[in-house]
């Protein structure tokens, strides 16, 4: 996938059919479903040193030879069709937003269309309890 030249920065090349690209996207989507806060945080954390290493003129010159690569263009694709893409830059988010929008519309608390629709129950599913004494 990638070599380091001389200079030590990588050469990169094409991404051959196989070379695990999806695998890598569709396992990283399945983590950021399954644990979607610590992937909002690594995902923050990876996104604020690649923007501290880019800084530096290795950084600089790296963010230059990735900006034309295939790979990071296919990457890319994927990664945008996946549920990786609701993840957001934004240190204080701790929910990605799209994720949480999809849960409050899954459950019907924020579709007030669709809760009309439906029949309602007998009597509340959570009622808030009085335990003083």
């Amino acid at each position: 996938m990638s070599a380091v030249s001389d200079d030590r920065l990588p050469t990169l090349s094409p991404a051959r059919a196989g070379d695990g690209l999806a695998s890598l996207i569709a396992v990283a989507a399945r983590f950021a479903l399954q644990h979607p806060m610590a992937a909002q945080a690594l995902f923050t954390a990876l996104v604020a040193e690649g923007r501290r290493v880019s800084r530096t003129p290795d950084g600089g010159r790296l963010r230059a030879a990735l900006a034309d690569s295939e790979l990071v263009r296919r990457g890319r694709l994927l990664w945008e069709r996946s549920p990786l893409a609701l993840l957001e830059d934004a240190p204080d988010v701790i929910l990605p937003t799209g994720l949480r929008e999809a849960l409050t519309r899954s459950l019907g608390c924020g579709a007030p269309a669709r809760a009309a629709a439906r029949p309602q129950a007998s009597r509340p599913l959570l009622v808030a309890e009085d335990r003083r004494p």
